[in-house]
């Protein structure tokens, strides 16, 4: 169970947040946001698609962990709704990385600040 926290930790606190900062940051960087924004998609249907993306990939992600590490299955429900909770929170706080940064160069320096901040007060 120790390596199921560990990995799961390292999983929402550092790829989460970056994969939804870099998806934002490649939107600013090809000027393909502000097209966007001039469209009839409005910045919540933006972030909610991007953030669709980053849950499914987190999700599965998490899933598998769990089957590898062969964790009761018991624990399986609980699990899925604690991930949900904490990507949600880590989504929100890439998504504003992301539009701070001016690139996805700079997305990347940005998240790993705050991200292994936020990953060294998780894993105390």
């Amino acid at each position: 169970m120790q390596v199921l926290l560990i990995i799961f930790i390292m999983n929402s606190a550092l790829i989460t947040p970056m994969t939804m900062a870099m998806l934002i940051a490649e939107e600013k960087e090809k000027n393909t946001l502000r097209t966007l924004m001039l469209s009839t998609v409005s910045p919540v249907e933006f972030l909610v698609g991007k953030a669709i993306v980053t849950w499914l990939l987190v999700g599965i992600t998490n899933i598998g962990i769990f089957l590898i590490i062969q964790a009761p299955n018991k624990f399986l429900p609980m699990y899925i709704v604690i991930a949900f909770f904490i990507s949600t929170i880590m989504i929100l706080i890439g998504a504003i990385i992301g539009i701070l940064s001016k690139n996805v160069m700079s997305s990347g320096t940005n998240s790993m600040l705050i991200l292994f901040y936020s990953y060294s007060r998780c894993s105390q």
